[in-house]
């Protein structure tokens, strides 16, 4: 072979390998480890179904234990979505069930974490900061129980967390003073149809705004909801959660809701005279909010306004180990 094939065949031998490793796979075919994807965020929020995450930490508690030896059990907190905590000293509550306590050393089955915040994640120029950590520790004596020389009982642990959180919705709707009046040429948007939404990272989304003018002066906003964090909101006292029933589970409060300077009322799915009081079936619920233009300053032509929504509840979630006391 002369000197110029050969550098025409090395030249596509470099170009070949190239293009394998560029293509993100190894040369014996196996694709190589893909780098996690950072979250997502929009014009308004960051994207994410978290609120609050708890974990047990590495070891605490062992899966097995001896009798009269001392162990912990420990679990993170960790905030992964976009509402900040504050008084988590007092508002978030940790409880062990599953056990009595007491046999196994622990003088307390409540506690909450220490501190005063628990910040949520948060944009800083093009990347998404991690939310605050929070950790719990019970300190348990060891199982003082009666337990046969060789022998093994098994338990389901299960630590639960309680905390408050929030919501915040933002959709850009479509405003005029002639609702039913269509303008000549292009606008920047329609009074009827489905409307663009984003919610702030958390386990309450608004998936769906659909706008529509009814009667003369007023537009309504449909407001689709679901809790997609996978356990259950409540309202009432942050440590009622430990024993709370189905009837008191999956509900939500609409906490405010502004539209330019429309007067906003919610007409259909909200308990007003509880408060704006909403409650989810089968983790979803649809609200209708009505707007009254009739007095308020609305541009002549189709404008762009913003609807925006707040949400609070107190979130539930648990983390479960089966552990073995050993005789």
């Amino acid at each position: 072979m002369d000197t110029k094939k050969l550098v025409i065949s090395m030249m596509i031998g470099i170009f070949f390998i190239s293009t394998i490793l560029s293509s993100g796979c190894s040369l014996w075919g196996e694709k190589e480890d893909e780098t996690p994807s950072e979250p997502k965020y929009g014009e308004f929020y960051i994207e994410g179904t978290d609120g609050v995450v708890i974990s047990f930490m590495r070891n605490r508690p062992p899966s097995e234990l001896y009798k009269n030896v001392p162990f912990q059990i420990a679990v993170k907190l960790e905030n992964r979505g976009e509402h900040t905590i504050r008084g988590i000293n007092s508002l978030v509550k940790v409880f062990i069930s599953g056990i009595y306590p007491f046999s196994y050393g622990f003088s307390e089955d409540e506690k909450s974490p220490e501190g005063e915040y628990l910040e949520g994640i948060r944009r800083f120029n093009n990347s998404v900061l991690p939310g605050g950590i929070a950790e719990v520790v019970f300190d348990g004596t060891g199982y003082n129980g009666y337990i046969k020389e060789g022998g093994r009982w098994e338990q389901p642990l299960k630590v639960s967390v309680c905390y408050p959180y929030e919501t915040n919705v933002a959709s850009k709707v479509c405003l005029k003073d002639d609702i039913y009046k269509d303008t000549v040429g292009s606008t920047p948007c329609k009074i009827t149809g489905s409307k663009y939404v984003e919610t702030s990272a958390s386990p309450i989304k608004v998936t769906k705004v659909y706008e529509e003018p009814i009667g003369t002066d007023t537009v309504a906003f449909k407001i689709d909801i679901e809790n997609v964090g996978g356990r259950y909101p409540y309202i009432g006292e942050i440590d009622e959660c430990a024993g709370l029933d189905e009837k008191n589970q999956n509900e939500i409060i609409l906490a405010s809701m502004k539209c330019g300077d429309l007067g906003l009322k919610c007409t259909s799915g909200c308990a007003l005279d509880s408060g704006g009081l909403i409650k989810l079936y089968d983790n979803k619920a649809i609200i209708i909010i009505e707007g009254d233009i009739s007095n308020a300053n609305v541009p002549a032509a189709e404008s762009e306004e913003m609807l925006t929504l707040r949400f609070y509840y107190n979130y539930y979630d648990d983390v479960s180990k089966t552990i073995a006391v050993l005789g």
